[in-house]
Order: structure tokens, then sequence, then C-alpha cells
């Protein structure tokens, strides 16, 4: 007996199981009270100009002959305590911050002179502790509780952006339960301005750095990065043993259109720029990176992020420069839940 078309469709569909079946994962961020996450990263930077020229009524009058390589390492390694929570999410915890070290190696080629200079820093947060708590209105109040013989003073408060009641990495989980080979948007914004934290300290540091241009580094890093704007998404890859693997692939762009003031600002504070001078600064910056999530401990585990920067300068200042810049950058981090 031959079956119609419709019930042999219908007896193959019923022997398989149900249509439908709900395989989403829910990547949402958890803590519990007592819980203890060891945050160890490293992160660096090696970045070189790559063109750079100088014309008078069009006529080159320099370039090749100049160059310059920076390379910068920062290694830093924190444990938070959860001390109260609620629902999943923390309501007080502590920060202990252990080692926060940098390292920078700086090479400026002139006609007929290199400099090179390698320097090593303690960062603003080495060693010091803070409890963090939400009060009755909850907003957030943030107690420093180092030990007051070895710190003299407070820290600036833009220092002070890595520290948050937010579970570490949570801007890079879906805010819903997703399917594997299914992209989501990242919260880039806050993820950025907790990344880049690295960065402000290395920048804080810099400035006392005597013999090179610390503080011009350190003030021009501070202004780019106040105009980087991150976008970026995330596809769960697959889950395997309570492990769910993301990708990630994000991209930004900054520009800086009031360059004449940064360049007054870092390099000369007190001689403004010759009267007319004009200048734009525009780049993009490209990462694609790795995590992995703990289903059962609620708790991203791991990150590792890779990618490049670029920037091009046009100035003019009784001549045109115009310089072409590339950088190569990643981060990784690996948290150790107990």
């Amino acid at each position: 007996m031959r079956l119609p078309l419709a019930a042999t469709v219908a007896l193959l569909a019923a022997s398989a199981g149900p249509a439908h079946v709900d395989d989403s994962f829910d990547l949402s961020p958890r803590v519990v009270p007592g819980q203890r996450v060891e945050i160890a990263s490293e992160s660096s930077f090696m970045g070189e100009i790559e063109e750079l020229s100088v014309s008078v009524n069009d006529v080159e009058v320099m370039g090749s002959e100049f160059g310059l390589e920076m390379t910068i390492r920062a290694e830093s390694a924190r444990i938070e305590e959860v001390l109260a929570a609620a629902d999943g999410a923390a309501r007080s915890k502590r920060v202990d911050f252990g080692r926060q070290t940098m390292e920078i190696d700086f090479v400026a080629d002139q006609p007929g002179r290199t400099k090179n200079e390698n320097a090593e820093f303690d960062l603003p947060l080495d060693g010091r502790s803070y409890v963090l708590k939400l009060d009755e209105e909850d907003a957030l109040q943030v107690e420093e509780v180092s030990d007051e013989d070895l710190f003299g003073g407070e820290l600036e408060e833009q220092l002070l952006g890595d520290l948050s009641l937010e579970v570490p990495f949570a801007g890079l989980l879906p805010g819903e339960p997703v399917q594997v080979g299914e992209p989501f948007e990242l919260e880039t914004s806050g993820y950025a301005e907790r990344a880049l934290d690295t960065v402000l300290q290395c920048a804080d540091a810099l400035d006392e750095w005597e013999g090179m241009e610390g503080a011009a580094i350190s003030i021009s890093a501070r202004w780019i990065l106040g105009e980087v704007e991150l976008e970026g998404t995330g596809t769960l890859r697959e889950v395997e043993g309570g492990i769910a693997t993301i990708d990630y692939a994000m991209e930004g762009s900054y520009e800086v259109d009031d360059l004449v003031d940064m360049v007054e600002a870092a390099d000369q504070p007190d001689v403004p720029a010759p009267e007319g001078t004009t200048g734009t600064l525009r780049g993009e910056v490209l990462l694609k990176g790795v995590g992995r999530f703990d289903l059962a401990a609620g708790q991203m585990i791991e990150v590792s992020l890779e990618g490049e920067a670029t920037a091009s300068v046009n100035m003019s200042i009784e001549a045109e420069v115009v310089v072409e810049l590339s950088a190569a950058l990643s981060h990784t981090a690996t948290l150790t839940v107990q």
C-alpha cells in the first residue's frame, strides 16, 4: 500500500522526534557569595611609523630618514571576591590588585642619531585593594582598603574605571540565550572602557618618564582613546564539556579633529602653534579573538584578542606633514574561578 505523500512526511517527522528543539544556551554571567575569581592578563602594543613626509611648496624636504618604533608590554593580576550577592549579581565585593607592571622599548631614528630607551614601571593600581558595594539607593560606593603605609594620595578617578560590580568580561556575553552559529552584538562600550584602563595606567606611569617624551605620549594616548568608537559581534562556535567557545570580531575608528590642540598640549603647552596651523588624525582598529565561558560557574574563563590599528596624520605647520602609522595589538586574560 502506498501512503499519500503528506502521511509519509508525517510518519518520518514523528519517528525523528520533535521537529522544533530549543538548543539555545544561556551564557548569562552569575555570581554567588564567597566566589573568588583570579584574573591574570597580558597586553602588548607594537607600533611604528610606516611613512613620514614633510613638504614645503609640494617639495619633500625630509621623510624616510626618520623612524620610530615603540613596544609596550603590560602584565596584571587581581583577585575579585564576592562579599554579597542577590539574583546572581554582586552587591558587594573586594578587589585586590597584585602586580601591575609595564615595560616599554622606544627607538627613534634621526639623521646621524638613534635614540634607544627601555624602561619598566609599576602601574598605579599595583598592590592596591578596594571594597565595592551598593548603597540603599543602589549607587556604587568605592572604598580603598590598601595598606596606608604604602600609598600616599588617592588615584585619579579615571584610573578606577576597572572597578565594577559587573562580572569580568560581561560585555563580551550575549544578553539572551543563543544557538550554536548564532551571532550577537557586543556591549563594546563597557568592555572597551575597561580594556583600555591598562592603557590609561601605562599613560599615567609614562607621565613621570624622565629622559623621554613620557608626558607627550601619555597626553596623546588619552586624547586618542577618548575618540575611539568600537563595535563588534560574538558568535557561539560550540559547546563541549560544559564550556562554550565564542568567536569575536570587533572594529572601530577614531578621528581627532582638534589635532593642533592635542599637539600643543602634548609637546609644548606654553608655546602655541603658529597661526593658521591645521591638522587631523584618523585611524581604525580591528580585533578578533576567542572567549571561553564555563556554563556551570557562570563565568568567562579565558579571553584572547589580537588585531591591528592604523593612524593617518595630516598637518599643516608652515609645511605639509603626512604620517602613516600602524600597530599590532594583543590581549590575553585567564580567569580561575573558586
